[in-house]
C-alpha cells in the first residue's frame, strides 16, 4: 500500500528506508514532474493525443510544477507531492538524507596470505639440514650459558 505522507515525514520514513537497507536491499527513488491532467486518458487514441496537447501547451507556458517524489523499499511504498513553492527547501533536506546515508564505514581489507610454493625434495632436506643445525647451535649456546 502507498501512504502518502507530508514533506517533513517523508524525509523521516526514507531516512528509516536506508538503515533497513544498508546491508541486503535496495532503496528505489523517484522524482519525477506531475502533469494536472484535465480529463482522464484511457486507450483511446484520440484522448492520448488531447493529452499530448495539453501537455506541449503546459511546457510552452514555463509555469512552475508540483513534483512527485515516490520511495520503495521491498513492499512498503511512500510518496509525496512538493508544491514550488517548497522544492528549494525540500531539495536541500532530501541531499542531505542521501548524503548522510550513503557514507559508508570503511571495510577493512583482508591481507591476502602468500600461496606456498611447493619445495622439492632436495628443498626439503636442506631446510632440514639447517633446523638440525639451528638446534645443535641453540643448545650449545644454553650450555655455555650454564657454566
Amino acid at each position: 500500500m502507498v501512504k502518502k505522507l507530508k514533506s517533513e515525514d517523508f524525509l523521516s520514513e526514507l531516512a528509516k528506508f536506508y538503515t533497513g537497507a544498508k546491508d541486503k536491499y535496495s532503496v528505489y527513488l523517484t522524482i519525477k514532474r506531475l502533469y494536472l491532467e484535465k480529463q482522464k486518458y484511457k486507450k483511446n487514441p484520440a484522448k492520448r493525443r488531447l493529452r499530448i496537447k495539453d501537455r506541449l501547451e503546459e511546457d510552452k507556458e514555463n509555469k512552475a510544477f508540483n513534483v512527485l517524489v515516490r520511495a520503495k523499499l521491498r513492499k512498503q511504498r511512500i510518496h509525496t507531492i512538493i508544491t514550488p513553492d517548497e522544492l528549494s527547501r525540500f531539495h536541500k533536506n532530501l541531499t542531505n538524507v542521501l548524503y548522510i546515508n550513503f557514507i559508508k564505514e570503511e571495510k577493512k581489507k583482508k591481507e591476502k596470505q602468500m600461496p606456498v610454493k611447493k619445495m622439492s625434495k632436495t628443498q626439503k632436506r636442506k631446510m632440514k639440514k639447517l633446523k638440525k643445525i639451528s638446534k645443535v647451535n641453540n643448545k650449545n649456546d644454553k650450555m655455555v650459558v650454564d657454566k
